[in-house]
């Protein structure tokens, strides 16, 4: 999930338009209204995107594999006897990892 932004344009009576932009964490704020080109300042409110309440309940319908497909995801599972990892969830990638093609194996 990527985090929502708030932004304001940056007037003289500090009243400018107020809007919310979707960037990834590591992106650096904007300093230009992305439409108008007008300055720009971030508004820190509370942190974005962040779930307030955890529960166990939540989590398992946040990690379902019906979830992690309808999002793009795929889950992998590693195989206690083989030590491979298949996948459980989504419809991309490959069905099983080998072992030895993990970082797990190298170390």
């Amino acid at each position: 999930m990527v985090p929502v932004y708030s932004y304001r344009v940056v007037t003289p009576q500090g009243i400018g338009e107020i809007f919310e932009v979707e960037q990834p964490i590591d992106s650096p704020p904007l300093d230009k209204h992305p439409l108008t080109g007008e300055k720009v300042e971030r508004l820190y409110e509370s942190p974005p995107n962040l779930v307030k309440k955890h529960s166990e309940k939540s989590e398992k319908r946040i990690l379902s594999p019906e979830n992690l497909r309808k999002n793009g995801f795929s889950r992998y599972e590693r195989d206690s006897t083989s030590g491979n990892y298949n996948k459980t969830a989504g419809k991309d990638g490959p069905d099983e990892i080998p072992a030895d093609q993990t970082s797990e194996s190298t170390g």
